[in-house]
Protein backbone atom coordinates (compact mmCIF):
# COMPACT_ATOMS: atom_id res chain seq x y z
CA UNK A 1 0.00 0.00 0.00
CA UNK A 2 1.28 3.49 -0.91
CA UNK A 3 1.22 5.92 2.19
CA UNK A 4 0.67 9.52 0.87
CA UNK A 5 2.55 12.30 3.63
CA UNK A 6 1.07 15.91 4.47
CA UNK A 7 2.77 17.77 6.09
CA UNK A 8 1.60 20.83 7.94
CA UNK A 9 3.40 23.74 8.40
CA UNK A 10 0.25 26.34 7.66
CA UNK A 11 1.54 26.56 4.36
CA UNK A 12 1.98 23.33 1.78
CA UNK A 13 4.19 22.94 -1.23
CA UNK A 14 2.96 20.13 -3.58
CA UNK A 15 3.94 19.39 -7.35
CA UNK A 16 1.54 20.73 -10.05
CA UNK A 17 0.14 19.19 -13.27
CA UNK A 18 2.07 20.40 -16.47
CA UNK A 19 0.15 23.45 -18.05
CA UNK A 20 0.49 21.37 -21.27
CA UNK A 21 -2.16 20.08 -23.04
CA UNK A 22 -1.43 16.50 -23.74
CA UNK A 23 -4.42 14.50 -25.76
CA UNK A 24 -5.36 10.60 -24.38
CA UNK A 25 -6.84 8.46 -27.06
CA UNK A 26 -9.37 6.28 -25.14
CA UNK A 27 -11.46 4.31 -28.00
CA UNK A 28 -10.94 3.87 -31.82
CA UNK A 29 -13.22 1.67 -33.54
CA UNK A 30 -14.29 1.27 -36.92
CA UNK A 31 -18.28 1.62 -36.76
CA UNK A 32 -18.47 1.57 -40.80
CA UNK A 33 -16.70 0.61 -43.83
CA UNK A 34 -13.88 3.70 -44.09
CA UNK A 35 -15.48 5.09 -41.38
CA UNK A 36 -13.56 5.21 -37.82
CA UNK A 37 -14.65 6.74 -34.70
CA UNK A 38 -12.20 7.69 -31.72
CA UNK A 39 -12.49 9.13 -28.88
CA UNK A 40 -10.12 11.20 -26.85
CA UNK A 41 -9.72 13.32 -23.59
CA UNK A 42 -7.15 16.22 -22.73
CA UNK A 43 -7.85 15.91 -19.07
CA UNK A 44 -5.29 18.96 -18.15
CA UNK A 45 -7.77 21.35 -20.20
CA UNK A 46 -9.98 19.23 -19.90
CA UNK A 47 -11.51 18.27 -22.95
CA UNK A 48 -14.01 15.14 -23.62
CA UNK A 49 -13.83 14.74 -27.66
CA UNK A 50 -15.25 12.81 -30.35
CA UNK A 51 -14.04 12.45 -34.13
CA UNK A 52 -15.67 10.68 -36.55
CA UNK A 53 -13.09 10.17 -40.01
CA UNK A 54 -14.93 9.27 -42.73
CA UNK A 55 -13.26 8.03 -45.99
CA UNK A 56 -15.27 9.57 -48.71
CA UNK A 57 -13.14 7.27 -51.23
CA UNK A 58 -14.96 3.91 -50.30
CA UNK A 59 -17.84 3.27 -52.51
CA UNK A 60 -20.03 2.15 -49.35
CA UNK A 61 -20.50 5.38 -47.82
CA UNK A 62 -21.34 8.63 -48.61
CA UNK A 63 -22.89 12.24 -46.55
CA UNK A 64 -25.43 13.50 -46.48
CA UNK A 65 -27.76 16.32 -44.82
CA UNK A 66 -31.12 16.05 -43.39
CA UNK A 67 -33.96 18.23 -42.43
CA UNK A 68 -35.66 17.93 -39.12
CA UNK A 69 -39.18 16.32 -39.96
CA UNK A 70 -38.11 16.88 -43.60
CA UNK A 71 -39.48 20.77 -43.22
CA UNK A 72 -38.01 23.71 -43.55
CA UNK A 73 -39.26 24.91 -40.63
CA UNK A 74 -39.22 21.84 -38.25
CA UNK A 75 -37.30 21.00 -35.58
CA UNK A 76 -35.57 17.55 -34.16
CA UNK A 77 -33.03 16.37 -32.12
CA UNK A 78 -29.91 14.85 -34.24
CA UNK A 79 -30.23 11.25 -32.28
CA UNK A 80 -34.32 11.55 -33.64
CA UNK A 81 -33.08 12.74 -37.20
CA UNK A 82 -30.44 9.74 -37.74
CA UNK A 83 -32.81 7.38 -36.46
CA UNK A 84 -35.81 8.35 -39.02
CA UNK A 85 -33.36 8.29 -41.76
CA UNK A 86 -32.21 4.76 -41.12
CA UNK A 87 -33.45 2.09 -43.52
CA UNK A 88 -32.46 -1.09 -45.05
CA UNK A 89 -29.79 -0.51 -47.52
CA UNK A 90 -29.19 3.01 -46.12
CA UNK A 91 -27.69 3.08 -42.58
CA UNK A 92 -26.62 5.91 -40.20
CA UNK A 93 -22.99 4.70 -39.63
CA UNK A 94 -22.69 8.69 -37.68
CA UNK A 95 -24.61 12.21 -37.50
CA UNK A 96 -23.80 15.29 -35.48
CA UNK A 97 -26.27 18.89 -35.10
CA UNK A 98 -25.74 20.75 -38.65
CA UNK A 99 -26.16 24.72 -39.14
CA UNK A 100 -27.31 27.80 -36.74
CA UNK A 101 -30.59 28.63 -37.27
CA UNK A 102 -33.91 30.58 -35.82
CA UNK A 103 -37.03 30.04 -37.43
CA UNK A 104 -35.60 27.77 -40.33
CA UNK A 105 -31.55 27.19 -40.29
CA UNK A 106 -29.31 30.55 -41.10
CA UNK A 107 -27.54 29.56 -44.35
CA UNK A 108 -29.09 27.17 -47.58
CA UNK A 109 -29.09 23.47 -47.29
CA UNK A 110 -29.53 20.88 -49.82
CA UNK A 111 -30.65 17.42 -49.53
CA UNK A 112 -30.53 15.05 -52.56
CA UNK A 113 -29.80 17.65 -55.24
CA UNK A 114 -32.77 19.73 -53.61
CA UNK A 115 -31.74 23.42 -52.23
CA UNK A 116 -34.00 24.18 -49.31
CA UNK A 117 -34.31 28.10 -49.12
CA UNK A 118 -31.31 30.45 -50.49
CA UNK A 119 -28.05 30.96 -49.53
CA UNK A 120 -26.24 33.93 -47.38
CA UNK A 121 -23.04 35.32 -47.38
CA UNK A 122 -21.76 32.78 -44.83
CA UNK A 123 -19.75 29.41 -45.23
CA UNK A 124 -21.34 26.40 -46.43
CA UNK A 125 -19.89 22.92 -46.71
CA UNK A 126 -21.17 20.67 -49.32
CA UNK A 127 -20.28 17.02 -51.20
CA UNK A 128 -20.75 16.52 -55.22
CA UNK A 129 -22.14 13.37 -56.88
CA UNK A 130 -18.60 11.61 -56.48
CA UNK A 131 -18.83 12.36 -52.57
CA UNK A 132 -15.71 15.48 -53.43
CA UNK A 133 -16.26 18.01 -50.66
CA UNK A 134 -16.19 21.47 -50.69
CA UNK A 135 -16.33 24.84 -48.32
CA UNK A 136 -17.38 28.09 -49.87
CA UNK A 137 -19.28 31.16 -49.43
CA UNK A 138 -22.25 30.49 -52.11
CA UNK A 139 -24.72 32.67 -54.03
CA UNK A 140 -28.01 31.28 -55.95
CA UNK A 141 -28.98 31.85 -59.65
CA UNK A 142 -31.51 29.66 -61.46
CA UNK A 143 -33.23 29.70 -64.80
CA UNK A 144 -36.66 27.28 -66.55
CA UNK A 145 -35.65 26.68 -70.19
CA UNK A 146 -38.33 26.15 -72.37
CA UNK A 147 -38.29 25.05 -75.92
CA UNK A 148 -39.14 28.87 -76.69
CA UNK A 149 -37.48 30.85 -74.54
CA UNK A 150 -36.25 31.12 -70.88
CA UNK A 151 -36.39 33.07 -67.51
CA UNK A 152 -34.67 33.36 -63.88
CA UNK A 153 -35.68 31.23 -60.99
CA UNK A 154 -35.04 33.84 -58.45
CA UNK A 155 -35.25 32.39 -55.63
CA UNK A 156 -36.37 28.53 -53.98
CA UNK A 157 -38.92 28.51 -51.08
CA UNK A 158 -39.02 31.86 -50.29
CA UNK A 159 -42.03 34.86 -50.76
CA UNK A 160 -42.25 35.55 -54.09
CA UNK A 161 -42.81 39.05 -54.99
CA UNK A 162 -43.00 41.55 -57.86
CA UNK A 163 -41.89 40.02 -61.17
CA UNK A 164 -40.69 37.12 -59.83
CA UNK A 165 -40.07 33.09 -60.04
CA UNK A 166 -40.02 31.52 -57.27
CA UNK A 167 -39.36 27.46 -57.34
CA UNK A 168 -41.13 25.40 -54.35
CA UNK A 169 -40.27 22.05 -53.16
CA UNK A 170 -42.03 19.61 -50.42
CA UNK A 171 -39.29 21.26 -47.76
CA UNK A 172 -41.27 24.28 -47.61
CA UNK A 173 -44.65 22.52 -46.67
CA UNK A 174 -47.80 21.09 -48.10
CA UNK A 175 -48.51 23.74 -50.75
CA UNK A 176 -46.80 27.39 -51.52
CA UNK A 177 -49.10 29.31 -49.46
CA UNK A 178 -48.82 32.19 -52.25
CA UNK A 179 -51.96 34.21 -53.34
CA UNK A 180 -54.00 34.23 -56.26
CA UNK A 181 -51.93 37.28 -58.00
CA UNK A 182 -49.77 34.86 -60.43
CA UNK A 183 -49.64 31.82 -62.35
CA UNK A 184 -47.93 28.17 -60.99
CA UNK A 185 -47.72 25.18 -62.66
CA UNK A 186 -46.71 21.75 -60.81
CA UNK A 187 -43.61 19.95 -62.34
CA UNK A 188 -42.17 16.75 -62.02
CA UNK A 189 -38.57 15.62 -62.35
CA UNK A 190 -37.98 13.37 -65.37
CA UNK A 191 -33.65 13.11 -64.24
CA UNK A 192 -32.44 13.53 -60.72
CA UNK A 193 -32.85 16.83 -58.82
CA UNK A 194 -29.49 18.30 -58.80
CA UNK A 195 -27.36 21.81 -58.40
CA UNK A 196 -25.13 23.10 -60.72
CA UNK A 197 -26.73 20.88 -63.45
CA UNK A 198 -29.99 20.28 -65.68
CA UNK A 199 -32.66 18.60 -64.38
CA UNK A 200 -35.70 17.87 -67.05
CA UNK A 201 -38.96 18.24 -65.79
CA UNK A 202 -42.13 17.19 -67.12
CA UNK A 203 -45.25 20.17 -66.71
CA UNK A 204 -47.57 18.23 -65.36
CA UNK A 205 -50.43 21.06 -64.48
CA UNK A 206 -50.93 24.46 -64.72
CA UNK A 207 -53.03 27.33 -62.95
CA UNK A 208 -53.38 30.66 -62.57
CA UNK A 209 -55.13 33.41 -60.80
CA UNK A 210 -55.72 30.18 -58.35
CA UNK A 211 -52.21 30.33 -55.40
CA UNK A 212 -51.52 28.13 -52.72
CA UNK A 213 -50.90 25.71 -55.05
CA UNK A 214 -50.57 21.58 -53.74
CA UNK A 215 -46.92 20.68 -53.46
CA UNK A 216 -46.72 16.58 -53.43
CA UNK A 217 -43.17 14.99 -52.40
CA UNK A 218 -40.66 14.43 -55.16
CA UNK A 219 -42.47 17.16 -57.39
CA UNK A 220 -42.26 20.99 -57.23
CA UNK A 221 -44.14 24.12 -58.18
CA UNK A 222 -42.89 27.12 -60.14
CA UNK A 223 -44.69 29.33 -58.97
CA UNK A 224 -44.26 33.13 -60.80
CA UNK A 225 -45.84 37.17 -60.74
CA UNK A 226 -46.12 39.78 -63.27
CA UNK A 227 -43.18 39.52 -66.05
CA UNK A 228 -42.47 35.89 -65.24
CA UNK A 229 -46.15 34.85 -65.11
CA UNK A 230 -46.09 36.07 -68.78
CA UNK A 231 -43.42 34.11 -69.27
CA UNK A 232 -45.27 30.85 -67.82
CA UNK A 233 -48.21 31.97 -69.97
CA UNK A 234 -46.66 32.17 -73.26
CA UNK A 235 -43.85 29.74 -73.25
CA UNK A 236 -44.69 26.73 -70.53
CA UNK A 237 -47.54 24.86 -71.58
CA UNK A 238 -48.92 20.96 -69.60
CA UNK A 239 -47.36 18.25 -70.98
CA UNK A 240 -44.15 20.26 -72.49
CA UNK A 241 -40.52 19.01 -70.91
CA UNK A 242 -38.04 21.78 -69.73
CA UNK A 243 -35.15 22.45 -67.94
CA UNK A 244 -35.07 23.23 -64.44
CA UNK A 245 -31.70 25.03 -63.23
CA UNK A 246 -30.94 25.73 -59.55
CA UNK A 247 -27.16 26.66 -59.01
CA UNK A 248 -25.27 27.44 -56.01
CA UNK A 249 -22.14 29.00 -57.13
CA UNK A 250 -18.88 28.95 -56.18
CA UNK A 251 -19.28 24.99 -55.48
CA UNK A 252 -18.90 21.85 -57.17
CA UNK A 253 -21.07 20.75 -60.70
CA UNK A 254 -23.53 18.26 -59.72
CA UNK A 255 -23.61 19.54 -56.21
CA UNK A 256 -25.61 16.84 -54.35
CA UNK A 257 -25.61 17.79 -50.22
CA UNK A 258 -24.90 20.90 -48.66
CA UNK A 259 -25.10 22.76 -45.09
CA UNK A 260 -24.45 25.75 -43.94
CA UNK A 261 -22.09 26.74 -40.73
CA UNK A 262 -19.38 29.91 -39.96
CA UNK A 263 -16.99 30.95 -39.59
CA UNK A 264 -14.23 28.91 -41.75
CA UNK A 265 -11.86 28.02 -39.37
CA UNK A 266 -9.32 26.05 -41.06
CA UNK A 267 -7.99 27.45 -44.36
CA UNK A 268 -5.53 25.53 -46.58
CA UNK A 269 -4.20 23.83 -43.67
CA UNK A 270 -3.87 26.71 -41.50
CA UNK A 271 -5.46 28.14 -38.13
CA UNK A 272 -7.67 30.92 -39.93
CA UNK A 273 -10.39 31.04 -36.68
CA UNK A 274 -9.70 35.23 -36.59
CA UNK A 275 -9.48 36.10 -39.74
CA UNK A 276 -12.82 33.96 -40.61
CA UNK A 277 -14.84 35.54 -37.95
CA UNK A 278 -13.38 38.64 -39.28
CA UNK A 279 -14.86 38.47 -42.71
CA UNK A 280 -17.95 36.34 -41.74
CA UNK A 281 -18.55 36.95 -37.73
CA UNK A 282 -19.44 33.92 -35.66
CA UNK A 283 -21.08 32.81 -32.16
CA UNK A 284 -20.63 35.51 -29.63
CA UNK A 285 -18.56 32.98 -27.61
CA UNK A 286 -16.36 32.15 -30.71
CA UNK A 287 -13.19 33.10 -28.61
CA UNK A 288 -14.04 31.70 -25.69
CA UNK A 289 -14.38 27.79 -24.37
CA UNK A 290 -17.71 26.49 -25.31
CA UNK A 291 -18.91 23.25 -26.91
CA UNK A 292 -17.98 22.80 -30.33
CA UNK A 293 -19.21 21.45 -33.57
CA UNK A 294 -17.27 21.31 -36.81
CA UNK A 295 -16.36 19.67 -39.83
CA UNK A 296 -13.42 19.57 -42.51
CA UNK A 297 -11.92 17.44 -44.71
CA UNK A 298 -7.77 16.60 -46.23
CA UNK A 299 -6.01 18.14 -48.51
CA UNK A 300 -6.48 15.40 -50.27
CA UNK A 301 -10.62 15.69 -50.67
CA UNK A 302 -10.62 12.01 -49.39
CA UNK A 303 -11.37 12.32 -46.07
CA UNK A 304 -14.05 14.08 -43.90
CA UNK A 305 -13.77 15.00 -40.29
CA UNK A 306 -17.02 15.18 -37.94
CA UNK A 307 -15.29 16.48 -34.34
CA UNK A 308 -17.37 17.57 -31.37
CA UNK A 309 -16.38 19.09 -28.23
CA UNK A 310 -18.03 18.78 -25.28
CA UNK A 311 -18.22 21.95 -22.81
CA UNK A 312 -19.49 23.40 -19.53
CA UNK A 313 -19.40 20.21 -17.57
CA UNK A 314 -16.56 19.80 -15.04
CA UNK A 315 -14.59 16.66 -17.44
CA UNK A 316 -14.71 19.14 -20.21
CA UNK A 317 -14.31 22.93 -20.66
CA UNK A 318 -15.06 23.61 -24.01
CA UNK A 319 -12.63 25.14 -26.81
CA UNK A 320 -12.44 28.46 -28.27
CA UNK A 321 -12.71 28.53 -32.77
CA UNK A 322 -8.57 28.88 -32.73
CA UNK A 323 -8.18 25.93 -30.28
CA UNK A 324 -10.70 23.93 -32.01
CA UNK A 325 -9.23 25.10 -35.34
CA UNK A 326 -5.33 23.90 -34.00
CA UNK A 327 -7.20 20.50 -33.09
CA UNK A 328 -8.74 19.97 -36.16
CA UNK A 329 -5.11 20.99 -37.91
CA UNK A 330 -3.77 18.45 -35.57
CA UNK A 331 -5.68 16.08 -36.94
CA UNK A 332 -5.58 16.53 -40.59
CA UNK A 333 -8.16 18.97 -41.96
CA UNK A 334 -6.96 20.80 -44.61
CA UNK A 335 -10.08 22.89 -44.56
CA UNK A 336 -12.66 23.68 -42.12
CA UNK A 337 -15.37 25.15 -40.41
CA UNK A 338 -17.59 25.54 -37.38
CA UNK A 339 -20.98 24.44 -37.14
CA UNK A 340 -23.66 24.79 -34.32
CA UNK A 341 -21.84 24.18 -31.06
CA UNK A 342 -22.81 24.85 -27.27
CA UNK A 343 -26.03 23.13 -26.28
CA UNK A 344 -26.41 22.12 -29.88
CA UNK A 345 -23.73 20.34 -29.91
CA UNK A 346 -24.32 15.96 -30.42
CA UNK A 347 -22.65 13.08 -32.11
CA UNK A 348 -24.54 10.23 -32.86
CA UNK A 349 -22.24 6.99 -33.43
CA UNK A 350 -25.00 3.85 -34.97
CA UNK A 351 -27.77 5.13 -33.06
CA UNK A 352 -26.07 5.81 -29.77
CA UNK A 353 -25.23 10.06 -28.54
CA UNK A 354 -21.74 9.67 -27.68
CA UNK A 355 -20.85 13.07 -26.07
CA UNK A 356 -22.50 14.95 -23.38
CA UNK A 357 -24.57 17.52 -24.57
CA UNK A 358 -24.92 20.20 -22.33
CA UNK A 359 -28.35 19.73 -20.27
CA UNK A 360 -29.83 17.35 -22.29
CA UNK A 361 -29.84 16.55 -26.04
CA UNK A 362 -31.68 19.56 -28.19
CA UNK A 363 -34.25 20.15 -30.87
CA UNK A 364 -32.42 21.40 -34.09
CA UNK A 365 -32.97 22.58 -37.54
CA UNK A 366 -30.53 20.25 -39.32
CA UNK A 367 -28.14 17.49 -38.99
CA UNK A 368 -25.40 15.85 -41.36
CA UNK A 369 -25.00 12.18 -41.92
CA UNK A 370 -22.45 9.23 -42.95
CA UNK A 371 -24.43 6.69 -44.18
CA UNK A 372 -23.46 2.99 -45.31
CA UNK A 373 -25.13 1.01 -48.01
CA UNK A 374 -22.87 -1.63 -47.31
CA UNK A 375 -24.96 -5.10 -46.85
CA UNK A 376 -25.06 -6.28 -43.27
CA UNK A 377 -23.37 -9.87 -42.68
CA UNK A 378 -22.46 -12.23 -39.95
CA UNK A 379 -20.26 -11.73 -37.07
CA UNK A 380 -16.33 -11.41 -37.79
CA UNK A 381 -15.26 -9.51 -34.87
CA UNK A 382 -15.73 -8.25 -31.08
CA UNK A 383 -14.70 -4.36 -29.98
CA UNK A 384 -14.40 -2.90 -26.45
CA UNK A 385 -15.23 0.64 -25.29
CA UNK A 386 -13.24 1.94 -24.01
CA UNK A 387 -9.99 0.86 -25.44
CA UNK A 388 -7.93 2.46 -23.03
CA UNK A 389 -8.66 4.14 -20.28
CA UNK A 390 -7.07 5.95 -16.57
CA UNK A 391 -8.65 5.04 -13.34
CA UNK A 392 -7.48 5.71 -9.77
CA UNK A 393 -7.83 3.23 -7.00
CA UNK A 394 -11.43 1.96 -5.82
CA UNK A 395 -12.73 3.67 -9.26
CA UNK A 396 -14.94 1.13 -11.36
CA UNK A 397 -15.20 1.26 -15.08
CA UNK A 398 -17.98 -0.59 -17.09
CA UNK A 399 -17.11 -1.87 -20.39
CA UNK A 400 -19.59 -2.14 -23.37
CA UNK A 401 -18.97 -4.68 -25.82
CA UNK A 402 -20.00 -5.34 -29.81
CA UNK A 403 -20.11 -7.36 -32.18
CA UNK A 404 -19.58 -6.00 -36.16
CA UNK A 405 -19.32 -8.13 -39.65
CA UNK A 406 -16.58 -7.66 -42.16
CA UNK A 407 -18.29 -4.24 -43.56
CA UNK A 408 -17.95 -3.14 -39.73
CA UNK A 409 -22.07 -2.87 -39.43
CA UNK A 410 -23.37 -3.76 -35.67
CA UNK A 411 -24.39 -7.47 -35.05
CA UNK A 412 -26.46 -8.54 -32.30
CA UNK A 413 -24.43 -10.34 -29.50
CA UNK A 414 -25.19 -12.43 -26.85
CA UNK A 415 -24.24 -11.11 -23.43
CA UNK A 416 -24.27 -13.96 -21.51
CA UNK A 417 -21.19 -15.68 -23.41
CA UNK A 418 -18.84 -12.76 -23.29
CA UNK A 419 -15.73 -13.67 -20.94
CA UNK A 420 -14.46 -11.27 -19.11
CA UNK A 421 -10.40 -11.34 -17.51
CA UNK A 422 -8.08 -8.82 -15.72
CA UNK A 423 -4.68 -8.78 -14.72
CA UNK A 424 -4.78 -8.90 -11.23
CA UNK A 425 -2.36 -6.19 -10.71
CA UNK A 426 -4.72 -3.70 -11.48
CA UNK A 427 -7.67 -4.81 -9.69
CA UNK A 428 -11.11 -7.36 -10.59
CA UNK A 429 -13.32 -7.47 -13.10
CA UNK A 430 -17.57 -8.69 -12.58
CA UNK A 431 -18.76 -11.74 -15.42
CA UNK A 432 -20.58 -8.50 -16.90
CA UNK A 433 -17.70 -6.58 -17.27
CA UNK A 434 -17.09 -3.96 -14.17
CA UNK A 435 -14.02 -3.68 -13.42
CA UNK A 436 -12.96 -1.95 -9.78
CA UNK A 437 -9.54 -0.59 -10.30
CA UNK A 438 -6.42 -1.34 -7.58
CA UNK A 439 -3.37 0.16 -7.23
CA UNK A 440 -1.86 2.75 -8.07
CA UNK A 441 1.03 3.83 -11.08
CA UNK A 442 0.51 0.38 -12.43
CA UNK A 443 -0.32 -0.75 -15.86
CA UNK A 444 -2.42 -3.80 -17.21
CA UNK A 445 -5.29 -5.13 -19.20
CA UNK A 446 -8.87 -6.39 -19.29
CA UNK A 447 -9.20 -9.72 -22.07
CA UNK A 448 -12.23 -10.37 -23.58
CA UNK A 449 -13.62 -13.24 -25.24
CA UNK A 450 -16.62 -13.81 -27.30
CA UNK A 451 -17.00 -17.82 -28.40
CA UNK A 452 -13.38 -17.39 -30.89
CA UNK A 453 -13.29 -13.70 -30.96
CA UNK A 454 -11.61 -11.82 -29.00
CA UNK A 455 -10.61 -7.62 -27.89
CA UNK A 456 -8.40 -6.28 -25.02
CA UNK A 457 -8.16 -3.13 -23.21
CA UNK A 458 -5.64 -1.24 -21.64
CA UNK A 459 -6.24 0.03 -18.32
CA UNK A 460 -3.63 2.98 -16.20
CA UNK A 461 -4.01 3.17 -12.91
CA UNK A 462 -3.28 6.89 -11.76
CA UNK A 463 -0.94 8.31 -9.09
CA UNK A 464 -1.51 11.44 -6.89
CA UNK A 465 -0.87 14.33 -8.40
CA UNK A 466 -1.32 16.79 -5.85
CA UNK A 467 -2.51 17.23 -2.05
CA UNK A 468 -3.63 20.26 -0.90
CA UNK A 469 -4.61 21.64 2.67
CA UNK A 470 -7.49 23.95 3.44
CA UNK A 471 -7.60 26.32 4.49
CA UNK A 472 -3.60 27.34 3.86
CA UNK A 473 -3.81 29.25 6.74
CA UNK A 474 -5.48 29.52 10.44
CA UNK A 475 -5.53 30.57 13.89
CA UNK A 476 -6.74 28.73 16.98
CA UNK A 477 -5.69 29.02 20.48
CA UNK A 478 -4.98 26.28 22.94
CA UNK A 479 -8.65 25.87 23.90
CA UNK A 480 -9.79 24.83 20.48
CA UNK A 481 -10.25 21.99 18.14
CA UNK A 482 -9.35 22.21 14.31
CA UNK A 483 -10.80 20.41 11.33
CA UNK A 484 -7.70 20.55 8.87
CA UNK A 485 -9.57 19.63 4.95
CA UNK A 486 -7.45 17.64 2.35
CA UNK A 487 -8.14 17.82 -1.34
CA UNK A 488 -6.67 15.43 -3.48
CA UNK A 489 -6.67 14.88 -7.25
CA UNK A 490 -5.16 12.30 -9.66
CA UNK A 491 -2.21 13.40 -12.27
CA UNK A 492 -4.89 14.23 -14.44
CA UNK A 493 -5.94 17.25 -12.22
CA UNK A 494 -9.26 15.36 -11.38
CA UNK A 495 -10.86 15.26 -7.66
CA UNK A 496 -10.01 11.59 -5.92
CA UNK A 497 -10.85 10.60 -2.61
CA UNK A 498 -8.09 8.43 -1.04
CA UNK A 499 -8.53 6.01 2.23
CA UNK A 500 -7.57 7.45 5.27
CA UNK A 501 -5.61 4.90 6.51
CA UNK A 502 -3.22 5.97 3.63
CA UNK A 503 -2.43 9.51 4.93
CA UNK A 504 0.25 9.99 7.32
CA UNK A 505 0.27 13.80 9.04
CA UNK A 506 2.64 15.80 10.68
CA UNK A 507 3.53 19.04 12.00
CA UNK A 508 6.44 20.46 11.61
CA UNK A 509 6.80 22.22 15.17
CA UNK A 510 5.40 20.42 17.57
CA UNK A 511 5.35 23.41 19.88
CA UNK A 512 2.47 24.60 17.92
CA UNK A 513 0.30 21.73 18.26
CA UNK A 514 -0.44 18.03 17.39
CA UNK A 515 -2.64 16.21 14.75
Amino acid sequence: MKIFRVVLAFLLVAAGLSAQNKYITTSVRNVGPGVVHTKMICPTAPYAINVLKIDLSNPYVHLETVKAKDRLYGYEGTSQMSARKQVDGHLIVGAINGDFYGEIPINTQVINGEVLRNPIRLSTFGVDITGKPYIEIVSLSGSVVAMTGSNPIHGVNGTRNRDQMILYNSFYGSSTGTNVWGREALIEPLTQWIVNDTVLCLVDTIVNAVGNMSIPKGKAVLSAHGASSTFLSNHVFTGDTIKICVNLLPSLPKLMQAIGGYPKIVKDGQNYAAKGYAEEGGPDHAFDLHPRTAVGFSQDEKTAYFVTVDGRIPTSKGMSLPQLADFMIGLGVYRGINLDGGGSTTMVVRGIIQNTPSGAERSVSNALMAVTSAPVGELTSIQVDPQYYRLYDGNPLQFNVTGWDNNFNPVTIDPAKLSFQVDSNIGSITSTGKLTASGVGDTGCVYITYDTYKDTALIYLKNIGRISISPKEFMIDTIQVFSVGLVTADEDNLAQNIARNRIQWEVLDPTVGTI
